[in-house]
This record gives C-alpha cells, structure tokens and sequence, in this order.
C-alpha cells in the first residue's frame, strides 16, 4: 500500500474546461464524459452556461483512473474508489509481477537493458539502415513475444516508424530503408490483426485514410489496436474519398468511423472531405480522427464533431468508452 500521508493537497479551484482537462490528463473528452455520466467517476461544476468546469483535484483524479484502467481494471470496478485507493492500486499494477514477459524489472526492460523497448527500436534501426529485412522481422518478432499488442505499437513500432520519418526528412537515412521498414510493418500488423478473432456480434469499426493521405500505418495501428478491444475491424486502406467510406459504413453498419491523417497540406480540401463525410454520415454518428496531422486540422474536427485522438494510448479507453455507452 503507498503511504498517502505526505501527499501534498490539490488546489480544488475550479477552473479548467474539458478541453483543458484531455490535455492534462490523456483522456478524451468523450471518456471523461462518459466517465462522468455512467460511473459518477467525477463531478465537476458547471457554468451558467452548461460548460463543465474542473479542479486540479479532478485531474489528478482522472489521471489516477486513467492508470488504473491502462494497468488492466475495469472503470465501472474502480470509479467509486477513494484518490487513495487508486494511488494504491496504481503503486500495485506497477510492482515487477514474477514471470510477466512485459515486466519493466530491472535488468530485463530498464532503458539500458537488451530488452527494454527503446534497445528493440535501435535494434530494428540498425536492421534497416542495412537494409536487413529478416533482421528487421526477426526482432518484431520477438518483441512479439515480449510485450503485449498495446505496449508493442506504441512502445516499440510507433517510437520505430517516427525515428524513420525523423532520420528520412533530416536527410540521414535513405528512401530504400524507409520504404523496406514499411513494407515489413505493415506486413507485421497485417499478420497480428488477420490472427485475431471476435465474436460476430462485436460492435463494427471502419477505419480508413481520407482522400489525399497515402500514409497507411497509422490505420492499421488503429485497426490492430481496436481488434484487441473486441471490436470487428475493417479497414479501406488510404486515400478513400468521404462518398467511399460512408457507403462502406453503411454497408458494414459501422459503428464508428477511424480516420487516420498524417499530414495535412491543403487544409481546404480536407476540410471539405471531412464536411462531406460527416453529412453523409449523419450526426449521431462517431467519428474518431488521429495521427500528426489531424492535430493541425483541430478545428475542422471540432465543426464535425470529430472524436480527436491525441496518442494510441488514448484509443483505447475511448473505444472501451464508446462501447459501454448506448448504440
């Protein structure tokens, strides 16, 4: 148990709006609503106006959730618990367990170990400046093994795939390396997410890149990820018109529509395509929109109502948020 005495206390001055609260604790808006109405997991005040407004002692309440529910604990089991019981069952989930392959003890996954994800990456780098690819395949593999679905995108295939975009733009790693590490990812991802099974009657989800974003990798991230959490994937591949993706919503009776967007260089067109999509959507529809450059376009999502995802570690209690909140 962690000895709460010498925490120090928290201002409970209200004065952050949602918008705010996401950015300081990780969550989306949407989760911390959810959160809210489902499981009373938080109260904050509200203006004259409707808007919520939260303490810092709200977000370091939300923070505590948040990693309680990432260490594996159901939300509607410890949304009820005291601050102090979720420190302790945080200081739990941390503790090196015996036998767990994604253990971060130390000499197994410290930063300097051979295991550790950051001596995987730079082991994959090495694999493709050579241009190795069973080398590169060979140690996916095996981190395969070692960490699981969650921790492996984002701690070792994200933190790879950036490093490659990085060294590409500044000049020190060539085009044959970058396009031989994303074949052989994508390929990788391809496997996992073909490998895992849901039920038939698990909620849908459509994942796609709209038109004009060729960069797929972040969608099948999404895909893969979302497949873990029990949901039935399917995924159009890149530069999908907003006429396309909505036909194929309606076909397969999505629930929820994951848009992938790397980059955004004419913001206009975009725009529009996300307009598009949205009035053929409808507006109960739920549309989730990720990756660096959906960042950039922030206000397009906000006119469409758009679920924006900062970071993969966001996705997944957002889909988990979507599923438990009625259709």
């Amino acid at each position: 148990m962690v000895d709460t005495r010498y925490i120090p206390p928290v201002d409970n001055t209200f004065t952050y709006p949602i918008r705010l609260a996401s950015q300081r604790t990780g969550l989306t808006a949407h989760v911390i609503r959810i959160w809210e109405k489902r499981y009373a997991a938080i109260s904050p005040q509200r203006t004259a106006s409707g808007q919520r407004l939260y303490s810092e002692g709200h977000i370091v309440r939300l923070r505590l959730l948040c990693q309680s529910t990432r260490a594996g604990h159901s939300i509607g089991q410890i949304a009820h618990l005291s601050d102090e019981q979720l420190r302790a069952l945080v200081a739990e989930s941390s503790e090196p367990a015996a036998n767990q392959p994604d253990s971060d003890a130390p000499g197994r996954n410290a930063p300097n170990s051979a295991g550790s994800s950051e001596a995987i990456v730079a082991r994959c780098m090495d694999a493709v400046q050579q241009l190795d690819s069973q080398a590169l395949e060979g140690e996916l593999q095996r981190a395969a093994l070692q960490f699981d679905h969650n921790r492996l995108i984002s701690h070792v295939i994200e933190p790879l795939m950036a490093t490659i975009g990085q060294r590409w733009r500044d000049g020190s790693l060539r085009i044959a390396s970058e396009h031989l590490a994303s074949v052989v990812v994508r390929s990788f991802i391809d496997t996992i997410r073909s490998a895992l099974r849901v039920p038939d009657d698990a909620p849908h989800l459509l994942v796609a890149t709209p038109l004009g974003q060729m960069h797929e990798l972040g969608a099948l991230f999404v895909a893969t990820l979302a497949a873990t959490e029990g949901w039935r994937t399917t995924y159009l591949g890149s530069n999908i018109a907003a006429d396309d993706i909505a036909a194929a919503a309606f076909r397969q009776r999505a629930r929820v529509v994951a848009l992938s967007i790397v980059y955004s260089i004419d913001a206009q067109a975009l725009g529009e395509e996300l307009r598009q999509l949205r009035q053929r959507l409808g507006s109960s529809a739920i549309i989730l929109a990720g990756g660096a450059g959906a960042t950039q376009c922030r206000t397009q999502l906000q006119h469409i109502n758009a679920i924006h995802i900062d970071e993969f570690l966001q996705l997944r209690p957002t889909l988990s948020a979507i599923r438990l909140s009625p259709a």
